[in-house]
């Protein structure tokens, strides 16, 4: 990865200010049932592992259990520990069992995420922050490599492809690092096949969900 210093720069700006830890417009029960409960309805979740990669504040966790999805455990990943700490915090009542994980991991060093042996992962309100283009294509080489089943992402809509051109910067201007074109995201994702056709919330996001492709399939 060349842009290490700009990831860094990310990285402490989501540690200090942002990471979605308290409810907004975005982040609420309406607002999670829109975008996800249609896919999870579809896939089913009775006994699987779920996946929030960068879980902010563990919402999706709580859309869960609250919703009584049948999951065996929910995993939220983040970069920064405040948002672990708030997750596990929301999730306390459900953590026996070991129905519920949250690690922190290194943005410049994306873990295997075959190692969590999920069978779904999320990941929305999250791609639109990534501090540039080779982050965002980093990004979807270990979704690629990793094999996960099932991947839904929900990702801002727009009519062309904007990235900053400069440095990662202390403000929210610039902070819309945006890839969202569905046809590139699917260039993107090789070893997966879209099951599900974008649908638009009036949040002005789309979801889109893949499933990894059967051996010698030429879909």
């Amino acid at each position: 990865m060349n842009n290490v210093d700009i990831v860094e720069a990310w990285e402490r700006r989501v540690g200090a200010e942002t990471a979605h830890l308290q409810e907004g417009q975005h982040i609420n029960k309406a607002g999670l049932n829109c975008i996800f409960g249609e896919g999870f309805r579809g896939i089913g979740t009775d006994q699987k592992v779920i996946l929030d990669y960068g879980c902010g504040g563990g919402f999706l966790g709580l859309f869960l259990f609250e919703g009584d999805y049948p999951i065996k455990q929910y995993i939220g990943v983040d970069i920064t520990l405040r948002a672990i700490k708030a997750t596990l915090e929301r999730l306390d009542k459900w953590k026996s069992f070991k129905r519920v994980e949250a690690t922190k991991i290194d943005p410049k060093n994306i873990p295997d995420l075959s190692i969590f042996k999920v069978d779904i992962l999320t990941c929305f309100n999250v791609v639109q922050h990534f501090p540039d283009k080779e982050y965002f294509e980093y990004f979807f080489e270990q979704l690629n490599n990793s094999e996960i089943p099932v991947i839904i992402l929900n990702y801002r809509k727009g009519e062309k492809l904007t990235f900053q051109d400069e440095p990662y910067k202390r403000t929210h201007e610039i902070n819309l690092a945006c890839y969202n074109r569905i046809d590139d995201i699917k260039a993107l994702l090789p070893n997966y096949k879209l099951i599900k056709s974008p649908k638009k919330n009036k949040s002005g996001f789309e979801t889109v969900q893949f499933k990894i492709k059967e051996m010698g399939s030429m879909e």
